[in-house]
């Protein structure tokens, strides 16, 4: 096993956050203080009505859809058939009924045709998602979900560092969804935040807020976050890829659980990350750009498109591989630069969730050949372009 291994994405955090998250788990004053600034980030940073701090981007996305059922009097929730296994999750957790909407691979937005035939006047809400970090045409979006008064649902999970018209991913929609996990743009070791950009809606997230039960303190978790912190670099990633207990690599569907507030470790981990997460999201940026330029008339693979005025935060550089090169990207040489394939399975075929699926609005074609096809690249500063691309283009 080779000691130079790359890891997928790093989330970056100074090494005195660690202290300063001890620091807000045992001091009631400090987290006090903490979550009084994070809150003001939030608002400063994407606007909106109201904002909580939870103890994950699923709850966050959970009590999201239950918000828009209860406002809208329906059940029925729209969403991208390919994505993480956490949207599962959160309508799991919100029991709703779920109608699957096709993606087009060369953007990894709706299929527009799919997404017409998903949405009506019985659908509450409509989750879009920003890919690792490329920005969905959310105005197009706005004009299926308007005309129906469908809540638009904004999962800005992987968007830290990505923009529409100037404005921060996560600031468009209705509701929007961020996530601080281990392996997103801003990290907290874990937790997420559900932000409100309509007005209509603003007092029922804060009435949901009053309800919450208060986080833990985070140390366990924030002991984890210290070790992958550690290892989680070249030289010494090949160690943490042994470790089950962390999950790396791995895409599991998640059993819901009551939804809880951001602990007291992750307000004070968040709050150190976002002092480095403007120059990380400018690294990813230009590491991007990079290989898209070294990738250039590649014929095996197709590269998603960025919508007209939007900048993708790009959490991971994402290729479209044809079948020859997909099972190269699937070798040790990738997997040695941090090459990763996407989701294993489209919502569709998801045991356990697809009989939560309502049926008859397509196959899902374009989905289903992200399963086989969707392979992302490392952005973050320990990339090495050149061999990425030599991965991708062959000898």
């Amino acid at each position: 096993m080779s000691l130079g291994r790359r890891p997928p994405v790093a989330s970056p955090v100074p090494l005195r956050g660690f202290a300063q998250a001890v620091g807000t788990a045992l001091l009631p004053a400090h987290r006090e203080r903490a979550a009084a600034a994070m809150h003001a980030w939030l608002r400063n940073r994407f606007g909106g009505n109201a904002a909580l701090l939870l103890d994950s981007g699923t709850t966050a996305l959970t009590l999201a859809l239950v918000l828009a059922v209860k406002a809208t009097g329906r059940r029925k929730v729209a969403l991208p058939a390919y994505g993480c296994f956490d949207l599962a999750t959160a309508c799991d957790g919100a029991d709703v009924e779920v109608v699957l909407y096709d993606l087009a691979p060369g953007t990894l937005g709706p299929d527009w045709d799919s997404l017409a035939r998903a949405v009506d006047r019985q659908t509450a809400a409509v989750v879009v998602a920003h890919l690792y970090g490329i920005p969905v045409d959310l105005a197009r979006v706005r004009a299926h979900t308007g005309p129906a008064g469908v809540v638009l649902i904004e999962d800005a999970a992987q968007g830290i560092g990505g923009s529409i018209d100037g404005r921060p991913l996560g600031s468009h929609g209705d509701l929007a969804i961020l996530s601080f996990g281990r392996g997103k743009g801003l990290t907290a070791g874990g937790g997420g935040a559900l932000l409100c950009h309509a007005e209509w809606l603003a007092a029922r997230v804060v009435a949901a807020g009053r309800d919450l039960v208060r986080g833990g303190s985070g140390l366990k978790g924030l002991a984890i976050s210290l070790l992958q912190w550690g290892l989680g670099r070249p030289g010494w990633y090949w160690l943490p890829t042994g470790l089950r207990f962390l999950g790396l690599g791995e895409t599991p569907y998640h059993v819901p659980s009551p939804p809880r507030g951001l602990s007291a470790a992750g307000h004070g981990l968040l709050s150190a990350a976002i002092v480095v997460e403007p120059l990380a999201s400018d690294v990813r940026r230009v590491t991007a750009a990079a290989l898209r330029s070294a990738l250039a008339g590649g014929a095996e693979f197709g590269i998603p498109d960025v919508p007209a005025g939007g900048t993708a935060g790009y959490l991971r550089f994402p290729v479209v591989a044809r079948p020859p090169l997909a099972e190269r990207l699937r070798g040790s040489d990738a997997r040695e630069e941090g090459i990763m394939p996407g989701y294993p399975l489209s919502l569709s075929d998801l045991p356990g969730f697809r009989e939560r699926v309502l049926t008859g609005f397509g196959e899902y074609s374009g989905a289903k050949s992200l399963v086989g096809g969707l392979f992302t690249l490392p952005t973050h500063r320990w990339a090495r372009t050149a061999r990425l691309a030599r991965v991708v283009l062959g000898p």
